[in-house]
């Protein structure tokens, strides 16, 4: 699994590779937390991923707690096995799926 992200004008864009796992965390935090920002907005793409495990959802829900209620978090190109995880997961109300 790979990840890259970037933050741009108060965007959080997060590339992922692979199978989702625990590193979807590693990248974006380090991130969040070596730079002053204010994130107005993320994208999670999902295009390049073809799963998530218990690790990855845990990941998302880290991701959503430290950037708070008011930051819309989209997860962009999942497919269908990513979508059906999500949902029963019951975290699919807490982002926006596309």
């Amino acid at each position: 699994m790979a990840c890259k992200a970037t933050l741009d004008s108060g965007k959080l864009t997060i590339e992922l590779t692979g199978k989702c796992s625990h590193e979807l965390w590693t990248e974006p935090k380090k991130l969040i937390k070596s730079k002053n920002h204010d994130i107005s907005a993320c994208e999670v793409n999902f295009a390049n991923a073809s799963f998530i495990d218990s690790s990855g959802i845990g990941s998302l829900l880290a991701l959503r707690e430290i950037l708070g209620a008011d930051v819309e978090i989209v997860l962009s190109n999942t497919n269908q096995v990513v979508q059906e995880i999500i949902k029963i997961a019951n975290i699919d109300s807490m982002f926006t799926l596309s």
